[in-house]
């Protein structure tokens, strides 16, 4: 009965990002949040886009009384350049005050037993 509560109790944050989040554009879709299990993953394409998403997402846990792991969340940014790209070159993103862990080239988090590195 777990998992049934927590994908309704979840649900309503996945549809409020999909309809006025930012998001990554894949072909003719707009990707903002992949989800599984307990586990969310927001993709932007913008530093700003991330901090609006955030926004929501404390929003939804101030109403719901659903928290975060800050300590547990991890990111990175990849910002293109004209002749390469940057990683990390932002300020921080927090979550209630947390700073997300952002992963820096060479090293990776493990999301679903998959190696992710920026």
């Amino acid at each position: 009965m777990s998992p049934i509560l927590f994908n309704l109790s979840i649900d309503p944050l996945l549809c409020k990002l999909e309809s006025e989040g930012s998001g990554f554009q894949h072909y003719t879709r707009n990707i903002t949040i992949l989800a599984f299990a307990d586990d969310l993953v927001l993709l932007i394409e913008s530093w700003d886009g991330m901090k609006e998403n955030i926004t929501i997402l404390e929003a939804f846990c101030d109403l719901t009384g659903l928290r975060t792991q800050g300590e547990k969340c991890h990111g990175f940014y990849i910002q293109p350049t004209k002749d390469s790209y940057k990683i990390n070159d932002c300020p921080n993103w927090t979550i209630n005050g947390t700073p997300i862990n952002m992963i820096e080239p060479g090293s990776s988090e493990k999301y679903l037993v998959v190696r992710i590195d920026p």
